[in-house]
């Protein structure tokens, strides 16, 4: 079995006490930063946090408790993610554009005994029965009633849950992962895959329902250093993207690789002045690594994978050699193990694929509410010296070089990995068979044309059109399907499974013409977004988010929309009229408030910058 990464150094007792001591050592220290000029030092956001905690004991908050965080990323949810830690309770974060349905859930199977969410926000139908709901301010500042409680007393236990992290679950509902603080410590102070200190800058611009979210909250507040804000509409302009990393003095970065390629692609000096960048959760691209890496000598690149039963990160590789075909996901990081074990979890020597097995101090609890799938996930670890010590099986196959290195070769069953979303195609199949009208179905991704679509397979009654709307209600929108097709029945091998390789592809462009409204604009408009996402047909009302679409594709409806309309909008217009006919209505408008600079001004910017800097502060 392969030796386990050096231990990292000691860690503080606990969470409270870490965040405490960092406050202690540098209180006029920068905590966060926005582009808008927010500036919040790390002495006031401790007294945010703590007036916050203390006051949810006064409402008889326990520690252990569960308590939903309903919230985009902002002041308020850092605020509350901290006073969520200080009152010793566990966090479950709610993204507010998930279907109510899903919400729902979420907060049943996490067990909620309390909420937090934004002042502003419209309480959701499913809260309304549980025992707290409490409001914050735009400014993270919370209005205290009555005589607030003292916070907790005692460390927190390294096992205490700090939060519960829903993903995509092959039996149709979204499963909770339990992760404990000595998880989220262990990766967030010296976990072996970058050097964090009070010098560093991380962005956050994770979801704080996405796991990566960890790496930049507590990786940034638990060293030191400085987390920066950043609005979704810029992480959807490469070009503002680039701008606004340089800006904010960036010097260390995690991007999915959709992401990541899509800004090596259109701004791949945006890299320049960062002296770290992480990238994971697809299979990378050589070719935007080494466009990247052209652009940006000075620049160190990493390969980072990481389930989330394994608090974000496991294993990183240094990428030193551009030139290489495909990159492998490396060594495992600090306190991880990794083992390459058969069907029957015994070891295999290098060169022979098995399944990824991981342990050490980032292992997640399990599932709770599931010991059955926590016992086949989470086995005993038959190499560990330490009583108790287990292994997550990942499901992942990998194999280990000459060098020792770990290469991903793919996955054991079906799970799929999209623009660093995980998604589990039994949750796709089980929530259209839900719609009336639905026999059998089956999702699947594909890459016809070298682009990943997800496609949903159903046979039935029911039309198309029915089952993305439904799905659309059911599922976030990274997990609706760019095509839905019904088919007279599924196709199936002698041993009765489907026939994948005999489904057909869904066409690039549906045959039938784009449906007219008699409104020219939107006309015009529907046929560039049919072009784009591969739809026949849609509404006036029609979302371009609840349709196929996501952020990484406004580039490129932007530029069809200059092209084919004459008209530059701003990547806030389509936040703004995320609609048809709304978009139709701001491009007859001629909408260009607040456009963002040219392509590529922000690289020219970057050409005359001093690389001198990036390597000073280089994590």
């Amino acid at each position: 079995p392969a030796p386990a990464a050096p231990a990292s150094a000691p860690r503080p007792a606990g969470p409270a006490a870490a965040f405490r001591a960092v406050v202690a050592a540098r209180p006029q220290a920068i905590a966060i930063s926005h582009a808008d000029g927010t500036r919040i030092g790390y002495a006031d956001l401790l007294d945010r946090a703590d007036r916050l905690a203390r006051g949810l004991t006064a409402r008889g908050l326990r520690p252990g408790a569960h308590v939903g965080l309903y919230a985009e990323r902002s002041v308020e949810s850092i605020v509350a993610t901290l006073a969520i830690m200080l009152a010793g309770a566990a966090y479950v974060p709610i993204d507010p554009a998930y279907p109510a349905e899903r919400q729902a859930i979420i907060a049943r199977d996490g067990g909620l005994e309390a909420l937090i969410l934004p002042r502003t926000a419209p309480l959701p139908d499913w809260a309304a029965g549980l025992g707290q709901i409490v409001r914050i301010g735009p400014d993270g500042r919370v209005d205290q009633h009555g005589t607030p409680a003292p916070a907790p007393d005692g460390p927190i236990s390294p096992e205490a849950v700090a939060y519960l992290m829903f993903t995509s679950g092959s039996t149709g509902r979204p499963k909770p992962i339990a992760v404990p603080w000595r998880a989220v410590m262990a990766r967030a102070i010296a976990g072996g895959y970058a050097a964090i200190g009070p010098e560093t800058v991380i962005p956050h611009i994770s979801n704080p329902s996405f796991d990566a979210a960890t790496f930049e909250i507590w990786g940034a507040l638990l060293n030191g250093a400085r987390l920066h804000l950043v609005d979704q509409p810029v992480l959807a302009d490469p070009a503002r993207l680039a701008d606004e990393l340089t800006q904010a003095g960036i010097t260390l970065v995690f991007l999915t690789t959709a992401l990541f390629n899509r800004i090596a692609e259109r701004a791949p000096k945006a890299f320049a002045d960062i002296g770290r960048v992480l990238t994971g959760g697809e299979a990378m691209q050589m070719r935007w690594i080494r466009a990247a890496a052209a652009a940006c000598p000075a620049t160190r690149f990493a390969n980072i994978y990481g389930p989330t039963e394994t608090t974000t990160f496991a294993t990183v590789f240094d990428i030193d050699d551009v030139a290489i075909d495909a990159a492998p996901i490396g060594r495992p990081i600090a306190d991880t193990t990794a083992q390459i074990l058969d069907r029957h979890l015994r070891p295999l020597p290098d060169g022979v694929p098995g399944e990824l097995c991981l342990g050490g101090a980032g292992l997640a609890h399990g599932y709770p509410g599931d010991p059955v799938r926590t016992a086949l996930a989470f086995v005993p670890d038959p190499f560990a010296t330490t009583p108790g010590a287990r292994l997550y099986r990942t499901g992942d196959r990998v194999v280990r070089d000459s060098r020792g290195r770990l290469r991903y070769l793919g996955r054991r069953d079906g799970q799929i990995k999209l623009r660093g979303h995980r998604i589990e195609p039994g949750e796709i199949a089980a929530a259209a068979q839900t719609v009336p009208g639905v026999a059998q179905a089956h999702a699947m991704l594909r890459r016809d044309d070298d682009t990943p679509r997800l496609v949903l397979y159903a046979t039935g009654t029911a039309t198309p059109a029915a089952v993305a709307t439904a799905l659309r209600g059911l599922l976030p929108r990274w997990m609706v399907p760019s095509a839905v097709l019904v088919l007279d029945s599924l196709p199936v091998t002698a041993n009765g499974k489907i026939d994948t390789a005999r489904l057909p592809a869904p066409p690039a462009v549906a045959a039938d013409p784009v449906a007219a409204t008699g409104d020219g604009t939107i006309d015009r408009l529907a046929a560039i977004w049919a072009a784009l996402l591969g739809h026949r047909t849609f509404g006036p009302a029609d979302n371009f988010f609840d349709v196929g679409g996501h952020s990484l594709l406004l580039v490129d409806l932007r530029a069809r929309i200059a092209e084919g309309l004459g008209v530059t909008l701003a990547m806030t217009d389509f936040f703004a009229a995320p609609t048809l006919a709304d978009l139709a209505r701001r491009i007859d408008e001629g909408a260009t408030s607040a456009a963002p600079a040219r392509p590529g001004a922000a690289a020219d910017r970057l050409d005359g910058r001093s690389r001198l800097a990036a390597r000073r502060r280089r994590p």
